[in-house]
């Protein structure tokens, strides 16, 4: 049911749909190698902010001569259909656009603000339905998307909500942004030079300087050792859950993507009961244990907080089991994890294989800084305190991003209405 006052009109008869196109790669006179123009060109892994200020390639005045790409004013939304349906961005400077995005010319008094809210979610809609064959819209399905239409005022509204929302986000991403460099900065510095007056002789490693009575050894000798107890998968064998075994309740089934915030998340966390679990074979993960993901997405790190018994690991995912922690701190095996280094050997070993992927024997080899377990602790501490900043700030940036989609639900379909004066209807 349309809302009162709203209309229901096809894409095609409130915008020009102007296309963009890529000059040829081959001619290198076609491509301003040097930026010296304002010949911006964007694709697709340009559209990343609401507002787009600048693109990594741009094109010269013979590119633009020598094919079909048309000037796109400051303020015209952009939409990508091709491919990756439905990401957009409102340009602030005039700018060119490769095939696989579309500008949005309104031909009427429409709010171009608005119109790059609602178009993405209309043709994300569009891709689902079975009258859209293939995850790909040309310029005649485009023409024909049904758009909700509220008044000029109301549209004006409503997109000033939203960049409200969006401008609160967007400053969130940036603090968040900033502190993950300063974590990874503070990282580095305490895994190569220890706690500041700490040190003041340093030896070249395997793994670059490092305090003089520090050691380096493999993950390997580590369970060697004893300091290690055990490093498992979740290699559960012809057992393995389907989606179909999953319970809301009961034994963790923990995946990669569950790995969050320095715990597993267990708001995403699929489940079994605890039958399933006991004709499960290995990867039983117990509270304190550090995991890893190696599969798919690889170096993600969390520590198995306390309230179940055990969790099991999916073939996503190694536990790490301290067996003398007078030796080795969970905190700084965990950070360690984490920092640039270990995260370097994760990726540099997971790309040998044909996919993203690091096994336990090729996790075995991996190389780790060990000082004494006191400085282990202070240098813990010290990322943690960082850490919860960001932590912090994550969960806000989630909550703002829940809290938009929920409100562009509910403004963009009318089911909550907005005056003009800003009383809600």
């Amino acid at each position: 049911m349309t809302p009162d006052g709203w209309k229901e009109v096809l894409l095609g008869e409130i915008v020009d749909l102007r296309m963009g196109g890529t000059p040829a790669r081959k001619e290198p006179l076609y491509w301003d190698r040097e930026k010296s123009t304002q010949n911006r060109w964007v694709a697709i892994s340009d559209m990343k902010q609401r507002l787009l200020r600048e693109t990594s390639e741009y094109i010269s005045d013979e590119g633009i001569k020598n094919s079909p790409v048309k000037l796109i004013e400051a303020g015209t939304p952009l939409m990508s259909f091709k491919l990756t349906i439905g990401k957009a961005t409102i340009p602030a400077v005039p700018v060119y656009t490769n095939e696989a995005i579309v500008a949005l010319e309104p031909t009427g008094p429409i709010d171009r603000v608005f119109l790059y809210y609602a178009i993405p979610r209309v043709a994300k809609t569009a891709t689902a339905s079975v009258a859209v064959k293939g995850k790909t819209l040309n310029k005649e399905k485009l023409r024909q998307l049904p758009v909700l239409l509220p008044p000029l005022r109301e549209q004006r509204k409503i997109a000033a909500i939203l960049s409200s929302v969006d401008e609160v986000t967007e400053k969130t991403e940036a603090v968040v942004a900033q502190l993950q460099i300063v974590k990874s900065a503070i990282t580095r510095e305490l895994l190569t030079r220890g706690m500041p007056g700490r040190h003041s002789r340093y030896k070249q490693t395997e793994i670059g300087s490092i305090p003089e009575d520090w050691r380096v050894v493999t993950i390997g000798e580590l369970l060697r050792m004893g300091v290690l107890e055990d490093v498992q998968d979740g290699n559960h064998g012809a057992q393995h859950p389907k989606a179909a075994d999953f319970v809301s309740s009961g034994i963790p089934f923990v995946m990669a993507r569950d790995l969050r915030f320095g715990t597993v998340d267990l708001s995403s966390c699929s489940f079994i009961t605890r039958k399933q679990a006991d004709g499960l074979r290995i990867g039983f993960a117990r509270p304190g244990d550090v995991l890893l993901s190696h599969k798919g997405t690889v170096g993600r790190t969390a520590v198995v907080p306390d309230g179940h018994d055990y969790m099991m690991m999916t073939p996503q995912v190694t536990y790490y089991r301290i067996g003398n922690p007078d030796l080795l701190a969970t905190q700084y095996l965990y950070h360690l994890m984490q920092g640039p280094e270990f995260q370097r050997q994760l990726d540099a070993r997971s790309r040998q294989s044909t996919r993203s992927y690091i096994g336990i024997t090729k996790q075995r080899e991996l190389l780790v800084p060990l000082p004494d377990l006191s400085e282990q602790i202070e240098i813990g501490r010290a990322v943690a305190a960082v850490e919860a900043r960001l932590v912090a700030e994550e969960a806000v940036l989630e909550d703002l991003l829940s809290l938009k989609a929920a409100v562009m639900s509910v403004l963009l379909t009318g089911d909550v209405r907005v005056a003009p004066n800003g009383e809600a209807g």
